[in-house]
């Protein structure tokens, strides 16, 4: 009895169609910037930023992963479904090194639009 219900519920699964969403049915991400400059800031200090977007599409847009390409920047964002027309945020604080120097710094978003992944860039003069 076990086996047959196994296969019945095997079949059934095999059977239906998977749901895609089409390729204008996806969220669409915008972004106000894709840069953001910190100016001239402090070696050793904590300076933070904020990137905000806009689901244009017309569907829920999920963002899957914010990854900064250091250890340098730690991120935060918004983790609930972004709803069409509405407003969502990447938050991030910046540790500037202990050197003067120029620095440009990486931000890698994933989200469930067309485009897979988003680059955002921190630029800064780092100063004594």
């Amino acid at each position: 009895m076990k086996t047959l219900l196994s296969i019945s519920i095997a079949i059934l699964f095999c059977s239906l169609k998977p749901m895609n969403l089409k390729e204008q049915d996806l969220p669409e991400l915008e972004f106000e910037s894709k840069s953001i400059d910190l100016g001239e800031i402090k070696i050793n200090s904590e300076t933070k930023g904020k990137y905000i977007f806009t689901n244009n599409g017309k569907v829920p847009l999920i963002i899957k992963e914010v990854k900064p390409h250091c250890g340098c920047t730690v991120a935060s964002y918004t983790e609930t479904p972004i709803l069409p027309k509405k407003q969502g945020y990447i938050n991030f604080v910046y540790t500037a090194p202990s050197t003067p120097q120029q620095i440009k710094k990486i931000i890698v978003v994933s989200a469930n639009t067309r485009e897979k992944s988003y680059l955002l860039k921190i630029v800064a003069k780092v100063k004594k």
